[in-house]
C-alpha cells in the first residue's frame, strides 16, 4: 500500500509540475509573440506603413 500511494504522489506532483512548468512555458511564448506582433503592428501605423 505504501509503495502504491508513494507512487500515486510522485506521479501526481511530476505531473503537476511538469504541466504547471509547460503552461507557463507556452503562455509565455504565445504572449510574447502576441506582444511583438501587436507592437509591430502599431509602429507601422505609426509610421504609415500599413
Amino acid at each position: 500500500d505504501d509503495g502504491l500511494d508513494d507512487g500515486l504522489d510522485d506521479g501526481l506532483d511530476d505531473g503537476l509540475d511538469d504541466g504547471l512548468d509547460d503552461g507557463l512555458d507556452d503562455g509565455l511564448d504565445d504572449g510574447l509573440d502576441d506582444g511583438l506582433d501587436d507592437g509591430l503592428e502599431v509602429n507601422d501605423e505609426n509610421n504609415g506603413i500599413s
